[in-house]
């Protein structure tokens, strides 16, 4: 999987997200949507005091390849729903998200509504599998241009960004989901960063 993105400086993992992070201009509450394993949509829907919004760029089933394999953690060549999306509050597009999750542990309604992509992702996951956790959490700054474009914003414009690996768990304990998710912030939710 190919995201449309250019990392400008390296991953930051795990403990030295705070350390890296503690001077680096965001409040508390942008800090917060940049590190936190809690719901996103949960998060935004506080902040701007109204219901997400999805807008589809992409939506589709792929064939999962050998990094994004090793990633997850699964043999590589498995089917899997490639979405792309941005969410948007208020009619503003606040972040671009991105994520590839394996076919075969999906439902079928579930996978349908995946698919779709009407709705954002943690909202569709919450209901049927209440348990879920952020793995392998990477904060970065990037720059993509088609991000910047969709803004309004000139091309080199940087992004935070952060990856993880999601996992879901069904209340019964029967079913469990694992995906690759990105999330590229805009620069009106997070700022920009600043390039040193």
């Amino acid at each position: 999987m190919k995201f449309p993105f250019v990392l400008l400086f390296d991953w930051i993992r795990g403990a030295d997200i705070l350390k890296d992070f503690k001077d680096s201009g965001l409040l508390p509450h942008q800090l917060l949507l940049l590190i936190s394993d809690g719901s996103l949509t949960t998060h935004l829907e506080t902040i701007y005091a109204c219901r997400l919004d999805v807008e589809i760029r992409e939506s589709n089933t792929i064939l999962l390849d050998n990094s994004t394999s090793a990633y997850l953690g699964i043999e590589p060549g498995q089917e899997a729903v490639l979405r792309v999306v941005w969410l948007k509050a208020k009619g503003k597009k606040v972040v671009y998200a991105s994520s590839i999750l394996p076919i075969a542990r999906i439902d079928g309604r579930l996978l349908e509504d995946i698919s779709r992509a009407e709705e954002p992702l943690g909202r569709l996951l919450a209901s049927d599998y209440p348990f879920s956790m952020k793995e392998c959490m990477e904060v970065g700054v990037v720059g993509s241009p088609g991000v910047a474009s969709d803004l309004g914003l000139s091309k080199d414009t940087p992004f935070w960004t952060r990856r993880y690996r999601l996992s879901v768990q069904s209340a019964d304990g029967d079913r469990a989901i694992k995906a690759m998710v990105m999330e590229i912030f805009s620069s009106e939710l997070l700022g920009r960063p600043v390039l040193k």
